[in-house]
């Protein structure tokens, strides 16, 4: 059935793919350090952000997330010529 459809393989790919990752996320001994994410935030106007993981604590779990805006800031200002 999958392979006589590629949109619903795609997507079913797309779906185990994300799922690996959560998985990883919660029984993995892997950092998280440097990986782009995407971050929903109910109490903002945009809901929506991009980032960079700079800090995943392997023990709780919890994860220090810089947005693209501020990211963007500060290598303007380190790199500046």
């Amino acid at each position: 059935m999958l392979r006589d459809n590629p949109q619903l393989h795609e997507e079913v790919k797309g779906w185990l793919k994300n799922q690996k990752v959560q998985e990883i996320f919660m029984q993995g001994p892997y950092s998280l350090n440097g990986y782009r994410v995407r971050v929903y935030r109910q109490d903002s106007a945009t809901q929506w952000f991009t980032g960079i993981i700079t800090h995943h604590d392997l023990f709780s779990r919890n994860m220090v997330v810089m947005n693209d805006q501020v990211h963007d800031w500060w290598k303007r200002k380190l790199f500046r010529g």
